[in-house]
């Protein structure tokens, strides 16, 4: 990210943890068994949007259900369009 000057001001890094984890199998016939763990998706509401500068769009995707809430109630707080 930083090679193609993108800022990560506000990626956050959680060391005792591993990221959001997804495996699919599928079978012969199209069938498909998902195991997720979210891990670390499980802390996005450590997050704030009010620390973010110049926000004016938002976006709340899937994430801990904790933050997914705080993130559109600070949107809708900040009077910040957004997409969930």
């Amino acid at each position: 990210m930083q090679k193609r000057e993108i800022s990560t001001d506000y990626i956050k890094v959680i060391d005792d943890t591993m990221a959001g984890r997804c495996y699919i199998i599928t079978d012969l016939d199209g069938n498909q068994i998902t195991a997720f763990h979210p891990y670390a998706m499980n802390m996005s509401q450590e997050i704030k949007v009010v620390e973010a500068n110049g926000v004016s769009l938002g976006i709340v995707s899937p994430d801990g259900r904790e933050g997914m809430t705080q993130h559109a109630e600070q949107f809708a707080g900040g009077r910040y369009p957004f997409y969930f």
